[in-house]
C-alpha cells in the first residue's frame, strides 16, 4: 500500500501530506519516507 500511495502522490504531484495517514501503519510518514528512499530514491533509478 505504501508504494501505491508514492506512485500517486508523485504523479500527482500533492507529497506526502495528502496521503500521510497515523492511524494506518503502511501511510506512516516514517513509512512513507523509507519506501521513498528505497524504492523511488534518485539512486535506485541511476542503478
Amino acid at each position: 500500500m505504501s508504494l501505491a500511495a508514492l506512485i500517486v502522490a508523485e504523479a500527482c504531484n500533492v507529497g506526502l501530506v495528502p496521503i500521510e495517514k497515523p492511524n494506518v501503519p503502511a501511510l506512516t510518514r516514517a513509512r512513507l519516507q523509507q519506501v521513498d528512499q528505497g524504492y523511488l530514491g534518485k539512486q535506485q533509478f541511476l542503478s
